[in-house]
């Protein structure tokens, strides 16, 4: 099935934030907590990766790869 554009682009808008900016307060406070660019990296990719899982597991209902944990008494 072809998705036009122009809708791909209207529904994919309604799942994204409307920014990526970050306040410079926050990027500061990281690098006086003692992290380093390296780190900053870091934490961008585990969240990246975190968002993509959310968006998969919600979006498509994938069952999760290992057998479900049993329900504590």
């Amino acid at each position: 099935m072809e998705i036009p554009t122009k809708s791909l682009k209207r529904k994919g808008s309604e799942f994204l934030p409307t920014t990526t900016a970050v306040e410079p307060v926050l990027k500061e406070a990281f690098f006086d907590a003692g992290y380093n660019e390296a780190a900053l990296i870091e934490l961008i990719g585990l969240v990246t990766v975190r968002t993509f899982t959310n968006y998969v597991y919600t979006l498509t209902d994938i069952p999760v790869d290992f057998p479900a944990v049993p329900t504590l008494q």
